[in-house]
């Protein structure tokens, strides 16, 4: 059938290999024509890999997702946000019947209002391994078959009772819904989440400022939360009382299989066949070429008329090129060799009247167990001898890296200091060496094959700014030293710090070991918003002995980036010792991760104790999401998973639930009264027996339901700071009255144990029970008297258990409701983790006396203007906080995606300053004190393990590393599409609805605002002032600008330094200390300000970054 609109349709078109499934991405085949853009595959790292492999969003028109695992769509958000950020319009998304669900478990934080996203799930309707047409475009038609394994026997459940659909009802509930019924909703959630049609945008917006629409008539109280006022649903309210149901295992382990059938080939009008048919000249002619028959003049035919058919006049036309992607695994795999409709691509299986369609590419998905197998082979090989293949094996995949400009950027920095700097080593680059079928070979990123013309499988040329790295351990040295040859410079001042740090040591004083000293802090992700080619974003491990490992938030790729960091069995080690997990707030660059982590520690096999801080919104993501859950290798393993609700921590609670606040005395006396708890128990006596360090949680059996129900309802925490908090109770211990170990499975059990329940806690008790959800088994939803009571029996055991002293998670300044952390540990040690704020008080107040700060330090000194809009700190404003705090350590993380390498950093003078005291008769008087000891001071890159009594190494190492960037991006190396994708990033749930977009200066804008050349430049200056007062001070301490010295070019200045620690080195002088006077050494940065805008320096629009 001819295209509907042959004159927009062009044939051309391609495909090639995004990435494919490794230690840190999946299969993402990027299938490009003329005029469109298709991506079959959207596995974690997605969007990180379009900019590392120079690969434009552009024109994307078309996601296809591949399988119901989470590994294969985990990075489906990052890249709507992205391409929405980027300007695209409209995206279709394809994929299993679950595919709604799965976007819908996001809508706490994935929301875009200028995208719309139409959803075609394979329909629920439809028998599995029916082929069914899910995507029609004039350039392509997708037919998707959906391969499910069988319902797996197991213990008879009753039948499921549904309930009708009706989202304007006060009974309705989405986690009772039929599974056609949940399609349909959540594909409501994906039009709300997405804002497509007007109803959804109308619904949402407020009217217009002096609007003459009538007002609203009022209306009763809504039956639900999903209904507006105006009897509209708003169906993507993430309401923790009305749950989506927990999709079936079958869901999650459905496999896709797509045809692609390009459309038929026009081919060329011949315009002597044309001629010679009598074809006249005109209209005719045209209906031809677009594919109609006509009738022309004829004496000689029947009637006078004879029809002319397009075939007779056109030339090199024919059927479109066919693609085939198919994902199967061994459990699905009799299925797909046994699904008939294959057979009319198979020339020994085809129908004798038609021939049979000739598949140019076939794609296997599928792991060796499934490849390597006879019956596979021989239907591949029923294909023809000249279909071509490719294998993705998702298990056992060579280790190659698709991220290797940070792979490449470590290996550079390890040349200062390789314990503190580990490149992420690769171990077996290589594909197996087996004997494959004929036209047969591996996919690796960069295959690529013409479908139309079409051409064999080749290589893409490797681009100079992706050189593929392939160095394993035992290369390392080798490595470092071409890169010594190569980089003379550079290498000459790594060996200068080298020997500063030396001396450092033989000549300081000798000091006894500091407590919390050998806290190894491992940066995963050091970068906003979206991940670049050299930060990913937010993610930070802290390895500390006897208590084991924390994680500071989990953006997209955390899970790839522990993988390349720590190697396989350094992982399975990190995921043995990980005993908490911190999500900070619902932005996405902080939490998308999480999921596939915790599938991952699962399949590892682990099932030890792990406790989750974090909004109440990651909770009832994870009790959504199935993939997680399903990987547990038991129930002990799922509820060992134990989430504590981040809101219920904003004050200092110490063990054994003495809660404090420095803040409000009033606050302190009624928690002291109430410290001997509310019937005269004392609240203090521990829940737990400790074995030594660490200690075993109760049985998970009693864990759920054990009677221990307060006798008075403890009241909800105000959001006031200022208003006291009676703390609750203990639990009671066995031996106490009416204590049970066995868990309440039902309602009806609850009420005659004396449990209190709220309706809600009821409903989902029965949902456990009819399997509509698993996790999580203690209640941690609201206020209610069991939440409370399940909240700090939880908090008392793991503060026990990890020999935690105090928690305290600070509420922050930020877009949306954000929040730090401070734990302090018994044997003295303090840790501090900012996540994203502007400078917070209340951080100040929980972090003093600080062994480390981790803290945000988004943007540059001179654009304290966007990070105030932007809720962010600069430099400057991150360091004085640790500094107010009294904090030893500071470390300095989420740099924005403008400073892709090396930040613009303040260094500061040891000189002492003058300061303002006050005599006995109150006059300010000028003196001049010795400056007390400062914090020290590091930034950080991904895949650096720093111990924390080693921190002050990287002060000597700022030095080699301002040489090694000095030069970076002065070509362009691609991060203008990194930053040109934070255009428009704002989230309407989190952000309200403001646009914001700054100028060079750094002052807000209305959008769509633009700056004149003559403009751009005075801007300029103006923030090379700002940047100089706001570093000139920092509380009187003197800070110097690192900026480049005037009138010298950054080669000039480089050869400079070579040639003074080339004479030094001569002379045997020791380099200067870091702590060394300043001005007489300037440290140069390299300025990223050119790839800042996306438009070049004319009409130069800055675009702020976004979480």
């Amino acid at each position: 059938m001819a295209p509907s609109n042959t004159e927009a349709y062009l044939p051309n078109w391609q495909v090639k290999c995004l990435t494919a499934p490794g230690p840190d991405s999946d299969l993402s085949l990027h299938v490009s024509f003329d005029n469109a853009r298709f991506l079959f595959g959207c596995g974690e790292g997605a969007q990180r890999a379009f900019n590392q492999k120079r690969t434009t969003m552009k024109g994307l028109s078309g996601i296809f997702v591949g399988t119901g695992e989470a590994r294969s769509r985990a990075g489906l958000a990052g890249v709507l946000m992205t391409a929405a950020d980027a300007g695209i319009s409209k995206v279709d998304i394809v994929g299993p019947p679950d595919m709604s669900h799965y976007l819908s478990t996001l809508r706490s934080s994935v929301i875009r209002d200028s995208l719309t996203v139409n959803m075609r799930s394979y329909p629920r309707s439809c028998a599995p391994g029916e082929a069914v047409e899910l995507f029609k475009s004039p350039n392509i038609t997708v037919h998707g078959i959906a391969l499910s394994p069988q319902p797996i026997a197991g213990p008879s459940r009753p039948s499921p009772q549904y309930t009708s659909f009706d989202p304007h009802s006060a009974d309705f509930r989405p986690a009772r819904l039929s599974p056609e019924d949940t399609q349909k909703w959540t594909d409501q959630i994906i039009g709300d989440i997405f804002h497509n049609g007007p109803k959804a945008r109308a619904s949402r917006r407020p009217p217009p400022p002096g609007s003459k629409s009538p007002p609203r008539p009022a209306s009763p109280q809504p039956a639900n939360p999903f209904v507006n006022p105006d009897g509209t649903i708003c169906s993507s309210i993430p309401d923790t009382r009305y749950p989506l149901p927990l999709p079936s295992l079958e869901d999650a382990q459905t496999q896709m299989v797509y045809i692609c059938q390009a459309s038929d080939l026009r081919g060329k009008f011949d315009v002597n066949k044309a001629n010679a048919l009598g074809v006249p000249k005109g209209p005719a002619r045209g209906k031809l070429t677009r594919g109609e028959a006509i009738e022309v003049d004829d004496i000689n035919a029947e009637g006078g008329k004879r029809i002319v058919k397009p075939e007779d006049c056109l030339v090199g036309g024919g059927p479109g090129a066919v693609l085939i992607v198919v994902n199967c695994s061994e459990n699905s795999k009799s299925d797909l060799l046994s699904n008939p409709t294959f057979q009319k691509y198979q020339p020994g299986a085809a129908s004798s009247v038609e021939p049979a369609v000739h598949v140019h590419l076939m794609v296997h998905r599928v792991p060796r167990s499934v490849w390597e197998s006879e019956e596979y082979k021989d239907w591949m090989t029923a294909f023809g001898p000249r279909t071509q293949h490719l294998i993705a094996d998702p298990i056992n995949y060579p280790d190659r890296t698709v991220f290797n400009s940070a792979a490449w950027n470590t290996l550079q920095l390890s040349i200062a200091d390789p314990n503190i700097f580990i490149p992420p080593w690769v171990s077996s680059p290589r594909s197996p060496s087996v004997m494959l079928p004929p036209n047969t070979s591996f996919l690796v990123e960069g295959t690529h094959c013409r479908m139309h013309p079409p051409a064999p499988v080749t290589m893409l040329e490797t681009h100079e700014k992706d050189i593929p790295f392939l160095i394993t351990k035992e290369e390392g040295e080798s490595a470092r030293e071409t890169i010594r040859q190569d980089m003379p410079e550079y290498s000459i001042a790594c060996d200068a710090a080298q020997i500063a740090v030396s001396s450092a040591l033989r000549s300081g004083p000798p000091s006894e070991k500091q407590i919390g000293d050998v806290i190894v802090v491992t940066t995963l992700g050091t970068g906003s918003a979206i991940p670049s080619k050299y930060r990913n974003v937010s993610s930070t491990h802290l390895d500390i002995p006897d208590l084991g490992g924390i994680l500071l938030d989990a953006g997209e790729g955390t899970l790839g980036q522990i993988r390349r960091r720590f190697g396989k069995e350094g992982t399975k080690k990190m995921f043995e010792e990980l005993s908490m997990i911190f999500i900070s707030h619902m932005h996405a660059d902080h939490h998308l991760g999480l999921n596939s982590v915790l599938e991952e520690r699962f399949k590892l096999g682990i099932d030890s104790p792990l406790y989750i801080i974090g909004p109440t919104s990651i909770a009832l993501n994870l009790q959504e999401s199935a993939s997680w859950q399903y990987a547990a290798p038991s129930e002990d393993a799922l509820r060992n998973v134990q989430f504590i609700n981040i809101q219920r921590l904003n004050f200092k609670v110490e063990s054994n639930f003495r809660s404090t606040d420095p803040v409000s005395p009033s606050r302190k006396t009624a928690d002291q009264a109430a410290d001997t708890s509310l019937d005269g128990e004392n609240l203090h006596e521990p829940l737990e027996i400790r074995e030594g360090h660490r200690s075993v949680l109760p049985s998970p059996m009693g864990n759920l339901f054990e009677n221990y129900a307060p006798k008075a309802e403890i009241p909800r925490p105000s959001r006031s700071r200022s208003r006291s908090r009676t703390p609750p109770r203990r639990a009671p211990s066995a031996g106490d009255p009416n204590y049970s170990e066995n868990p309440v499975k039902s309602k009806a059990e609850a009420e005659n144990q004396g449990v209190e329940l709220d309706q809600w806690e009821s409903e989902g008790l029965e949902d456990r029970a009819n399997g509509r959800r698993l996790w999580p088994f203690t209640h941690v939803y609201n206020f209610t008297p069991a939440a409370t009571r399940d909240h700090w029996r939880l908090v008392n055991t793991m503060l026990n258990s990890l020999g935690l002293s105090s928690i305290w998670a600070p509420l922050v300044p930020h877009r949306g409701r954000a929040y730090g952390l401070a734990i302090e540990h018994a044997s003295g040690w303090k840790v501090v983790y900012s996540g994203d704020t502007k400078p917070s008080e209340e951080l100040v107040k929980a972090g003093q006396d600080a062994t480390l700060l981790i803290h945000e330090a988004t943007l540059e000194d001179d654009k304290p203007e966007v990070a105030a809009i932007k809720g962010h700190s600069t430099f400057s404003q991150a360091i004085d906080v640790g500094r107010r705090m009294n904090a030893k350590h500071i470390l300095l993380n989420h740099f924005s995606q403008r400073y892709p390498k090396l930040p613009k950093l303040p260094v500061f003078s040891p000189t002492p300053v003058p300061t303002v005291s006050t005599d006995e008769a109150g006059n300010d008087t000028a003196a001049t004190h010795e400056i007390p000891s400062r914090p020290v001071v590091s930034i950080s890159f991904d895949f650096m393990s720093l111990r924390i009594g080693d921190m002050w190494k990287m002060q000597y190492y700022m030095e080699p590393l301002s040489l090694l960037f000095v030069e970076a991006e002065e070509e362009g190396d691609g991060e203008g599409s990194v930053v040109g994708a934070v255009r428009k990033d704002v989230n309407p749930t989190l952000d309200g609805n403001g646009n914001v977009n700054v100028n060079s200066n750094g002052i807000g804008k209305n959008k769509k605002n633009k700056t004149n050349r003559a403009a751009a430049e005075t801007n300029g200056k103006q923030a090379t002032n700002m940047a100089e007062e706001c570093m000139n001070n920092v509380d009187g301490q003197e800070m110097h600008n690192t900026g480049q010295e005037h009138g010298k070019s950054k080669r000039a200045m480089k050869k400079e330094r070579t040639q003074a620690l080339q004479q030094d080195q001569g002379k045997g002088k020791r380099p200067a200390s870091p702590m060394g006077n300043e001005t007489e050494r300037e440290v140069k940065r390299r300025s990223t300000d050119s790839s800042v805008g996306m438009g070049g320096e004319e009409g130069m629009q800055v675009d702020v970054d976004v979480a």
